[in-house]
């Protein structure tokens, strides 16, 4: 075979290789573990939502209140808000969805594409949840304004600015979101 041509079919190869492990990284970047579903407008309604998808390094949990009312506190431990949900489209049907809670904020450090991007994390610690019992143990945030989420049963510490991974390297469940800025600002987490 000419080497040119062995060549051609080596690179080939090879970019095919990182393509399909390129897409199976990202199909396994959201956790399948437990149905996901939250959508909120608008976010200027609640402060802490609103500044952690728009700032680096603002974070927050939101928990449902009742119906479509939610309880969002930021990282900083200042900002406390509880919000009701305008329906979407005109239509609300589908209630809040996940484990412990969320955890929504945009991570200080950029992404690998040097972007900054808002993520979704359930609040249940994975550690406790992946045990033989299935314990649902909240994460907290640590000191204010720490990009760090704490079990307070286990005491595993996850890195909210590095994919939320533990120094053991058990990473938090992430749950895909949509953000949009029309009409006051829209989030949607679901999977």
């Amino acid at each position: 075979m000419h080497p040119t041509l062995r060549l051609a079919r080596l690179t080939a190869l090879l970019t095919a290789c990182l393509l399909l492990t390129a897409c199976s990284n990202d199909e396994q970047q959201y956790s399948t573990k437990a149905k996901a579903y939250f959508y909120f407008s608008p976010t200027t309604a609640a402060t802490p939502l609103h500044s952690a998808l728009r700032n680096a390094g603002m974070w927050c949990t939101v928990e449902r209140k009742s119906g479509r009312t939610y309880t969002f506190v930021s990282n900083d431990g200042r900002n406390t808000a509880t919000a009701t949900s305008t329906p979407q489209n005109g239509s609300y049907d589908q209630p809040f969805e996940c484990i412990a809670g969320m955890v929504i904020g945009t991570p200080s450090v950029p992404n690998l594409n040097g972007q900054w991007k808002p993520v979704a994390y359930d609040r249940a610690c994975p550690v406790c949840y992946d045990s033989e019992a299935q314990k649902v143990h909240t994460l907290r945030f640590g000191k204010a304004g720490s990009e760090e989420a704490t079990c307070p049963f286990c005491h595993t510490t996850y890195d909210l600015t590095n994919r939320g991974i533990s120094p053991e390297g058990k990473r938090l469940m992430e749950y895909p979101i949509e953000v949009s800025e029309a009409g006051g600002g829209s989030v949607f987490v679901h999977n």
